[in-house]
């Protein structure tokens, strides 16, 4: 099966570190990409869990990220084909 190319990211600017951690894993759907970083949002309902975990992970980053002047948010091509997470943080000026 091939999976579509993602377009590539428009580039950081220089002040600024980027991040990306991507999966081939489940996916998620667009319209939950926003949600996941909602403390205890997971993606299946309780009924139907296969995974473990809280869903405080994705919060518990979106925080501290954005303490430290960063921003954090996730990209996926859709169901089944796999998640990117994308943070930034502010360089140190000299």
């Amino acid at each position: 099966m091939n999976k579509p190319a993602l377009p590539s990211p428009p580039q950081p600017p220089p002040d600024l570190l980027e991040v990306t951690i991507t999966d081939t894993g489940r996916g998620i759907a667009p319209t939950q990409l926003e949600a996941i970083f909602e403390r205890f949002y997971q993606t299946e309902g309780a009924l139907r869990r296969t995974a473990g975990g809280t869903g405080l992970g994705l919060a518990i980053c979106r925080q501290i990220i954005n303490s430290l002047g960063g921003s954090i948010w996730a990209t996926s091509a859709g169901q089944d084909l796999g998640t990117s997470l994308h943070f930034t943080l502010p360089l140190a000026q000299d």
